[in-house]
């Protein structure tokens, strides 16, 4: 899974890459009885992997991608540039400046298309807004073309990945594993437990002795500790 953070000092978006686990990975794990640290981590993994906007972001940010990389064709290829070495930063001058300013009339039809689909993406993904045409008959049966605009969900702290000024905070998501464990208390007990046939040897041979099952009532209360459900 990838999360996205843009750094105002460098300019650019950072991508940080993470390992994610299924929830099949993590009862796996808690079904072999491994160690709690090795299950914490899976767990984490697990929850790193839930974060609920990925797909957003990473369409969106692909979608931004197309859109550079047509600026980058059509703009900045052919203009003299300044080109940092180390990082590949475009430094914009006064010539590109000009040439983005003049760009509209150099497009190919097939740029024109392809950076009106990026813009349209962009906007529905930061504003929710959607338009299309449809054609419309009117009263003298007449053809006409008008643009109806449908509403869907807006996801407008994206524009903080292109470096857009007082775009709204992404969503904070810090998961945590203490309340994962309680939500899913019963598979943690489940596999805890000792196998059915070994807590009735531990019934039947207190039974045997005149003992109360001490050591089977000690072995359930320790894994209810363990793994409360509230």
């Amino acid at each position: 899974m990838i999360r996205y953070t843009y750094d105002k000092t460098e300019g650019r978006l950072i991508a940080a890459f993470f390992e994610s686990k299924t929830f099949d990975d993590v009862e796996a794990v808690i079904k072999l009885k491994k160690p709690d640290s090795v299950i914490d981590i899976f767990i984490e993994m697990y929850l790193n992997g839930t974060y609920p906007f990925a797909e957003i972001e990473s369409e969106y940010v692909a979608n931004e991608e197309r859109l550079a990389d047509l600026i980058y064709k059509i703009v900045i290829t052919p203009a003299v540039t300044e080109v940092n070495e180390l990082d590949e930063r475009i430094i914009i001058t006064p010539e590109i400046i000009a040439r983005v300013k003049k760009s509209e009339q150099e497009l190919t039809d097939e740029d024109k298309l392809e950076r009106h689909t990026c813009l349209a993406i962009r906007k529905k993904l930061e504003t929710g807004i959607v338009e299309h045409q449809e054609t419309q008959i009117d009263s003298e049966g007449n053809e006409q073309v008008i643009t109806v605009t449908e509403t869907v969900t807006a996801y407008p702290w994206l524009a903080t990945y292109r470096g857009l000024e007082g775009a709204p905070i992404p969503p904070v998501f810090n998961p945590s594993l203490a309340d994962w464990k309680i939500s899913n208390y019963s598979l943690l007990r489940k596999h805890a437990y000792k196998s059915a046939i070994e807590q009735l040897k531990m019934i039947y041979e207190a039974a045997k002795s005149g003992e109360n099952p001490a050591n089977w009532v000690s072995h359930i209360d320790e894994v209810r500790a363990k793994y409360p459900d509230a």
